[in-house]
């Protein structure tokens, strides 16, 4: 859930500059879908090996 507490904690969610409906939600959208590809990348960063295989803790 930390992904949704991020969105909200984000101050151009709560007051939008869009008074337009269309806009406003394209502003959204756009937010979400960065906020889930951020998410998407450091799951699959810490899923990464460089060297092909995990090293030892």
């Amino acid at each position: 859930m930390a992904l949704g507490a991020a969105l909200f904690q984000h101050k151009g969610v709560e007051i939008l500059r869009a008074k337009d409906p269309d806009l406003a939600r394209t502003y959204l959208y756009g937010k979400l879908l960065g906020a889930l590809l951020v998410d998407e990348l450091t799951l699959r960063s810490r899923r990464f090996f460089p060297w092909g295989f995990p090293l030892p803790d």
